[in-house]
């Protein structure tokens, strides 16, 4: 799956930015595993502590109104990650990924590209925390498939 976004974006001219959490960089390390990434991976991040996301750029009142575990988190997540990226925004996608690997199981993915913002809610079954990440990791990669194509 990584191949294909990393072939979809070269085609495309595009960036990638990831800013992600409960996947402790599974999804930025997917994209790098596939040779030529380095032409459309911009950077990642992975702010895994509360702290860490605010210093990144996570506004306090979305913790705080939404909880770290929401897609509203999500979504502020890709957005930190477009804006630490400082380049033109129609050629970055970003995501957002958070969520709890302990029961009862919820991440919430966000990718954003250009204009179109995609939230899922992922509940997943109480397989090991490695299959779980793989499982997010996967569908995270589809997401970015489905947003450069429409």
């Amino acid at each position: 799956m990584a191949d294909n976004v990393v072939k979809k974006l070269t085609e495309e001219g595009l960036l990638i930015t990831i800013v992600e959490s409960c996947t402790g960089g599974g999804v930025a390390n997917a994209i790098t595993n596939i040779p030529g990434a380095s032409e459309v991976f911009k950077q990642g991040f992975v702010p895994y502590s509360n702290e860490a996301k605010i210093r990144l750029g996570v506004r306090k009142e979305i913790l705080e109104k939404f909880g770290v575990y929401s897609l509203e988190m999500a979504e502020e997540l890709a957005n930190v990650g477009i804006l630490q990226d400082r380049i033109c925004e129609e050629k970055i996608v970003s995501i957002g990924v958070t969520g709890n690997l302990s029961s009862p199981f919820e991440i919430f993915v966000a990718v954003k590209f250009k204009k179109d913002i995609r939230l899922e809610k992922i509940t997943l079954t109480n397989n090991t925390r490695q299959k779980n990440k793989e499982k997010i990791i996967s569908r995270v990669l589809e997401m970015v498939l489905e947003v450069i194509i429409c």
